[in-house]
């Protein structure tokens, strides 16, 4: 996952198991600071869920592509066009889904 926000950018490695994020890991220098001092990274349903609640609000942007199998390929959030520091893009650039079974 890249993300590009205030209080994470970096591209990271994130492992999700039952739901809950089990692992993380900064792919870049900058990023592996940002793990070492406990930045959190939102799982897929963490993403969406930051998607929907920025529609309630009616943000300026709150959009969504999606991969064919239907998980997000890239979200990209702005609550108020005039402000510098609440945009938020994440962008999911390889996802594999637990084995079934």
């Amino acid at each position: 996952m890249t993300s590009t926000t205030q209080v994470l950018a970096g591209r990271f490695r994130v492992q999700v198991h039952d739901g809950k994020v089990t692992e993380v890991a900064g792919l870049e220098e900058d990023s592996r600071r940002q793990v070492r001092e406990h930045a959190e990274a939102h799982t897929i349903g963490g993403l969406l869920r930051r998607l929907e609640q920025a529609r309630k609000e009616h943000a300026e942007t709150a959009q969504a592509r999606y991969a064919a199998d239907g998980h997000p390929v890239r979200i990209s959030l702005d609550w108020s066009r005039n402000a510098v520091d609440d945009e938020a893009l994440y962008l999911v650039s390889a996802y594999t889904p637990a084995p079934t079974g």
